[in-house]
């Protein structure tokens, strides 16, 4: 559960593709990291931090999609993942420039650009 809301990705949307030796991304939060981890002990867990909780806040003000209310539930959630990513993750990426944050998964996943599919 995330801000109220049940999210989830299928095994069986997940397995086909692990299975043709390929890699999945998945975006997911700290207790669908912690899942995962359980489930395949090889996964490689990026999380992608912004700055700090202020840059968070002004990047959803910015968007204008947001109750005030909404966005408070949102940082107060997004703060305990950002103390707890840590714990969970092997690799935490500050996104304080996209450019450099992409490179920086790029390299940690040990690919160029040229060697990315999105599906």
């Amino acid at each position: 559960m995330y801000g109220g809301n049940l999210y989830g990705t299928p095994r069986s949307s997940v397995e086909p593709i692990l299975d043709a030796g390929m890699n999945v991304i998945l975006d997911i939060e700290n207790e669908g990291a912690k899942q995962i981890r359980a489930t395949y002990r090889d996964a490689l867990l990026i999380f992608i931090a912004p700055p700090d909780i202020e840059a968070l806040a002004e990047r959803l003000e910015g968007r204008g999609d947001t109750s005030r209310r909404d966005m408070e539930k949102r940082l107060a959630v997004a703060s305990q993942q950002m103390e707890e990513a840590a714990l969970v993750y092997d690799h935490v990426i500050e996104n304080d420039n996209l450019d450099r944050a992409i490179s920086r998964v790029l390299d940690i996943l040990g690919v160029t650009d040229t060697d990315v599919s999105v599906q």
